[in-house]
């Protein structure tokens, strides 16, 4: 999915707002689904680390504390988004969690090269920087891109052990599962205007269009997964398949289809929330998050 699974309108938008001023936050009877509230920062604002995996300077930060008991959990985010738009359900998480956020490669404060995007690249990514953190085992938690990287995760043989559990919120099996109308919702400027403007904070030396050319060949190829490929994913009901009950940006026959296909795992339907919804009700999530840990 590409700039949150916006395709080829997103990404002309993108190159149309870069000066453009930001979208008034809508009035507060405007339903949920339809708000944008400010991207939280992360518990502290931590400086975080940098570590060089595969070519490219990887952001992480670390939250709670390391119990043997526990799982450790890591936190994947959307496309031209950063790890900042999890902040309230780390806030939360981290008190009964160890929780790690990462931010995708040339994205928040990640850097890029010229090796092309892929989802499983995206995957091999997050294994690299469990392993360097001495994590064999994690509960993979994504939204948008981040929660395809968990399935590409789960069908590489080699990082599937890796994924002791997985949730994933906004997620899509093809190119063709995005919303073709999805520009017709309001929230879409909003959120191109707020993307590219903490992209250009977080990167002060980026290129705004080379990421955008990375993340729409990536949205407009990829994932190409065949429901018989789905039904490889052997996690069972350890893997939670997640989209908002007013999504706009994914189709709304993809919960069905995928939960269908993937054998044996939980569906969710958020309430009142759409493909933003980690913003637009983080109780909402943090609660649905915390059972899913549980």
């Amino acid at each position: 999915m590409v700039l949150f699974g916006l395709c080829s309108f997103l990404a002309t938008a993108v190159y149309i707002s870069v000066h453009a001023s930001f979208v008034p936050l809508p009035r507060a009877s405007t339903p949920v689904w339809e708000t944008l509230p400010p991207t939280p920062t992360l518990p502290g604002n931590p400086v975080g680390t940098k570590t060089p995996i595969n070519g490219v300077q990887i952001w992480h930060a670390e939250f709670g504390v390391r119990d043997p008991s526990k799982l450790p959990v890591i936190m994947l985010h959307g496309a031209l988004a950063s790890s900042r738009w999890w902040g309230k359900e780390v806030e939360s998480l981290m008190k009964k969690h160890y929780v790690i956020v990462m931010d995708t490669r040339g994205q928040g404060r990640s850097t890029m090269d010229n090796t092309p995007f892929t989802y499983d690249l995206f995957a091999e990514d997050t294994a690299v920087l469990l392993k360097t953190l001495g994590i064999s085992k994690a509960a993979w938690i994504g939204w948008s891109d981040g929660g395809n990287t968990i399935l590409s995760a789960l069908l590489n043989p080699r990082i599937a052990p890796m994924v002791a559990r997985g949730f994933t919120t906004g997620a899509n099996h093809n190119p063709d599962a995005i919303n073709a109308t999805y520009g017709d919702a309001k929230i879409v400027d909003a959120v191109v205007d707020r993307v590219v403007s903490e992209y250009e904070a977080l990167q002060p030396n980026g290129n705004l269009t080379r990421i955008d050319e990375a993340l729409t060949e990536l949205g407009s190829t990829q994932p190409m997964w065949t429901k018989a490929e789905l039904q490889k994913i052997k996690l069972g009901p350890k893997l939670t398949l997640s989209w908002g009950d007013h999504e706009e940006v994914i189709n709304l026959s993809e919960p069905a289809f995928m939960h269908d296909a993937v054998p044996n795992s939980q569906l969710i339907l958020a309430k009142n929330v759409s493909h933003f919804g980690l913003v637009q009700d983080p109780t909402q999530f943090s609660a649905i998050l915390e059972k899913f840990l549980a």
